[in-house]
């Protein structure tokens, strides 16, 4: 199912069910492997717009690459963005802490509120589970080469930053798609609302996809309408 000509190869091993990071698109750049633009097509124009202003392990708003020095999680960088102090990326009312699952999933303990303690990160090193898209623009698609294990149908989740009204979609060629997928709104009652893109929530059940069989797919992750960062998607079986 991997399309005739495609060129991107996999920045990591990545198998549904399990877990797909926003930031672990494949490798092969602009135009190939994702489009940061909503208005025009082609490697230039797909690297317009990128904006690396939140990349930073330090607490100020908008301190880029360099404002303290941060690792880099990938150098071909689309827009990454670390889980920032200074944004603030927001979630529990207190002692957030990240917990890895048995499924190597990680998630974040506390309430399902955003109160204003800030999700924990490591000026230090960076991983995929502190690593996020921002500054997306509609229509903008990144892609991911995965390997479906089971045929079947796989309920779809994860763990984002919404505003209202924001709509993906995650197709995997051949007819195999999530279809348009509106996501729930973030809750968001701390001082920086209205910016609903760094209230993270953890969601589940909010789309559906159907693999006839097991193989290699190429996942085209589409931003329909609006405005988020996302940081994981989750493959489920039924």
């Amino acid at each position: 199912m991997v399309p005739a000509g495609y060129t991107g190869m996999p920045f990591k091993t990545l198998t549904i069910p399990g877990i797909i990071y926003s930031a672990d698109y494949d490798t092969g750049g602009a135009g190939v492997a994702f489009c940061h633009s909503g208005t025009a097509m082609g490697a230039a124009a797909c690297a317009n717009g990128i904006d690396l202003n939140d990349w930073c392990c330090g607490t100020m708003k908008g301190c880029k690459e360099t404002a303290p020095a941060c690792p880099v999680y990938r150098t071909d960088n689309a827009g990454l963005s670390h889980m920032n102090l200074g944004e603030p990326d927001k979630y529990a009312s207190d002692g957030p802490t990240w917990v890895i699952g048995a499924d190597g999933s990680p998630s974040l303990t506390g309430p399902m509120v955003t109160a204003g303690t800030a999700v924990p990160q490591n000026a230090n090193s960076t991983s995929d589970y502190d690593t996020y898209i921002s500054y997306m623009n509609t229509t903008q698609w990144s892609k991911y080469t995965v390997e479906v294990l089971a045929a079947g149908t796989y309920a779809v989740g994860g763990l984002m930053g919404v505003p209202a009204g924001t709509q993906i979609t995650l197709d995997f060629g051949g007819g195999i798609t999530t279809g348009p997928i509106t996501l729930p709104t973030s809750p968001c009652t701390w001082a920086g609302c209205p910016e609903t893109y760094h209230s993270w929530n953890n969601v589940s059940n909010v789309g559906m996809v159907t693999f006839p069989a097991p193989g290699t797919y190429v996942m085209t992750f589409t931003l329909v309408a609006e405005q988020f960062n996302p940081l994981f998607f989750t493959f489920s079986k039924m």
